[in-house]
């Protein structure tokens, strides 16, 4: 992979829209390469390798701007970097570049955010701020603009576009009990009119370390019982938890490197997890508070020992207990993202 090539930051940003590209006979278009190349004709969805974005049926790679995918370190593709990618490498990156590309594109069809309830979405695809590669800035793809920044006092998190969770780009965490100190944790604020209420939370995720992989992934703030986490089990097995420190299903051990769908359900005695689209538990774990929400570790000021290794693709926070179509809708959804089980 060739680290240094992302120049603003941020990742490219993929539509899964239900419609088909009009290519027709357009002599720009290169037949002799495969769908989705530069120059190509665009795959039938309508959208093209990581990079590049389909307009008026051909594969093209944008210079940046508001409408424009933003290049990203991804070498997936058959397309050579530009010929300066290397003397530009080690210059003024990313910093601020995203945050000022404007608005989520509109709600495309088929995706999460035709559901209600959204409170925020986070795609490692789309909305990273990083500077040579350090998230600074999570930025939230519900138009609610409830957006994930690193804390001043925060180890940072990476953006990686290795071949991860499909191929697609993940946000890595390595704030093992060593990192205590200085968790790796995107911190969100959100100010709630009311102190509680239902929450359903969808994380794609995989676990880099069986022996270093206890603690918090997702942390709700209020009340303290909202959380997500895993436990080292017996052999360096992980072992899932929902709320406290209980340890939910002894049976269910997570494999490192393998992405995973956890849904949690913070909804009071309605309280649940599933992994993998299979309940492992129930219970009565609390709900959602009004102070907002921490992805990787626990809460500032809140057992910093217990912090998350591993990769987290993409996160969805909903503000309602999920029915069970609903729930569909996501998984599958993640499921296609991110070749999950």
């Amino acid at each position: 992979m060739r680290r240094g090539l992302l120049r603003v930051a941020g990742v490219v940003i993929v539509f899964r829209a239900a419609f088909v590209a009009c290519v027709g006979a357009d002599p720009n278009i290169n037949d002799t390469q495969p769908r989705g190349d530069e120059g190509a004709a665009c795959f039938e969805d309508g959208t093209c390798r990581s990079g590049l974005s389909c307009a008026s049926g051909r594969c093209v790679r944008f210079s940046g701007g508001q409408d424009s995918a933003p290049p990203v370190d991804d070498d997936s593709g058959p397309t050579p970097p530009p010929p300066d990618a290397d003397a530009d490498a080690d210059a003024e990156t990313d910093a601020g570049a995203d945050a000022d590309a404007g608005p989520p594109p509109e709600c495309a069809t088929g995706t999460p955010c035709e559901l209600p309830d959204l409170l925020a979405w986070y795609r490692a695809d789309r909305g990273v701020v990083a500077v040579n590669h350090e998230v600074q800035e999570w930025r939230d793809q519900s138009k609610n603009g409830h957006h994930a920044t690193r804390g001043d006092a925060e180890a940072p998190t990476l953006w990686d576009a290795s071949a991860r969770f499909d191929g697609g780009p993940y946000i890595q965490f390595a704030g093992g009990a060593g990192n205590k100190d200085t968790p790796q944790r995107l911190l969100t604020q959100i100010v709630s009119e009311a102190p509680i209420r239902p929450m359903t939370v969808y994380l794609a995720l995989s676990f880099d370390s069986a022996a270093r992989s206890s603690g918090y992934v997702f942390d709700g703030h209020e009340p303290a019982v909202s959380r997500i986490g895993f436990t080292n089990g017996a052999g360096d097995g992980i072992y899932p938890f929902l709320g406290g420190a209980s340890v939910l299903d002894p049976d269910v051990p997570l494999t490192e490197g393998q992405p995973v769908l956890f849904e949690a359900v913070f909804a009071g005695p309605g309280s649940g997890m599933a992994i993998n689209n299979v309940e492992v538990a129930t219970g009565d774990v609390g709900a959602y508070g009004a102070r907002g929400f921490s992805i990787g570790a626990a809460a500032p000021g809140d057992n910093l020992t217990r912090n998350f290794e591993g990769s987290i693709a993409e996160v969805l926070v909903f503000g309602a207990g999920h029915s069970a179509e609903d729930r569909l809708k996501v998984i599958d959804w993640l499921r296609t993202r991110h070749g999950l089980y």
